[in-house]
């Protein structure tokens, strides 16, 4: 029998097919292994993690507790709450640990599932599948989402949603730019420093469709997702659109001090600080890369969050 003719263009060990299913095993690795971190390390850190499970237990479990007027609690409401009440049928509310430990699922789910949508987006950018592959073993190993990603911690689920939003707006068809725009939006309802993320979203629908109607259903997408993410959740918990939003201007722009440990450093402390979150490795592969076409885009992206982030003074 003949080889069909994608054999004789592609080595078997370099076909997207293939790598495909190496990737989705390497996801399955990682989750098992988050959820044995969040069963084994239950501790918290700076308190983020324990106001989701909270948050969660309040409307699941009817645990007496205040959350912080600043929050927007799509995250504990929407993606925890469900999860605890279902296991809360099972005896599960009479054990803390085994709450705390359900309450990290959507966070591990989503960190895992980005390390996939990373290999889907490499590919879309135009990477060889090796190295789509590769980007995506990269992730899943980073510690920061192997680490964090075993906790209740917001952020590797708004980072789900921004891979997702860009692998959609990365799509031949504009009317997918309007649901990247939707999950933009569920990303600042997650996490309101966020919202900086729309910045690379419409660099990216700008570069794919150089059309103004793309740019518009992207900012529709955006404002859509804004709304209901975070303007109805507000309003089902705080009882006004946007509630939280209000308290968070409000308390951040009215702190003298940048509730930051590091608010203090001087502008080059993010030689020494980005060794320590994203690694030498990354650095030094983002270094190398900067002359390769293919890495133009992503390295724009990453500087644009940056900027972005580094707008606010109470971001390090």
């Amino acid at each position: 029998m003949k080889p069909d003719a994608a054999d004789t263009r592609i080595p078997r060990a370099d076909r997207p097919d293939r790598l495909a299913i190496g990737v989705l095993g390497l996801v399955a690795a990682v989750t098992a292994v988050k959820l044995w971190l969040a069963a084994r390390f239950y501790g918290f850190l700076s308190g983020d993690d324990l106001e989701v499970i909270q948050g969660a237990a309040k409307y699941a479990l009817g645990l007496e507790y205040e959350p912080w007027s600043l929050r927007c609690l799509f995250h504990p409401v929407v993606l925890v709450a469900p999860i605890l009440r279902v296991a809360a049928l099972f005896g599960a509310a009479g054990n803390p640990l085994v709450v705390a430990w359900i309450a990290a699922w959507p966070t591990i789910l989503a960190s895992g599932v980005t390390a996939w949508l990373t290999f889907r987006l490499s590919l879309r950018l135009g990477l060889a599948p090796r190295t789509s592959a590769l980007a995506a073993f990269f992730y899943a190993l980073h510690w920061l989402p192997l680490g964090y990603g075993s906790t209740p911690y917001p952020r590797p689920i708004s980072t789900m949603c921004f891979v997702l939003a860009l692998l959609l707006a990365l799509s031949a068809k504009k009317a997918w730019v309007l649901g990247g725009g939707l999950l933009v939006g569920a990303a600042f309802a997650v996490r309101f420093s966020e919202g900086v993320l729309a910045l690379p979203l419409l660099t990216v629908v700008w570069w794919k469709h150089r059309r103004r109607e793309a740019l518009g259903l992207a900012i529709a997408g955006g404002v859509l997702g804004g709304l209901l993410f975070a303007g109805l959740t507000d309003w089902l918990t705080w009882g006004r659109p946007f509630a939280s939003l209000a308290e968070y201007f409000r308390i951040m722009s009215g702190d003298a001090r940048p509730p930051s440990p590091h608010s203090d450093k001087p502008w080059f402390w993010y030689g020494t600080s980005i060794l320590h979150w994203a690694g030498p490795v990354a650095v030094v592969l983002g270094f190398a890369a900067v002359r390769r076409p293919g890495a133009r885009l992503p390295l724009v992206l990453l500087g644009l969050v940056v900027l972005g982030n580094s707008l606010f003074a109470y971001k390090s």
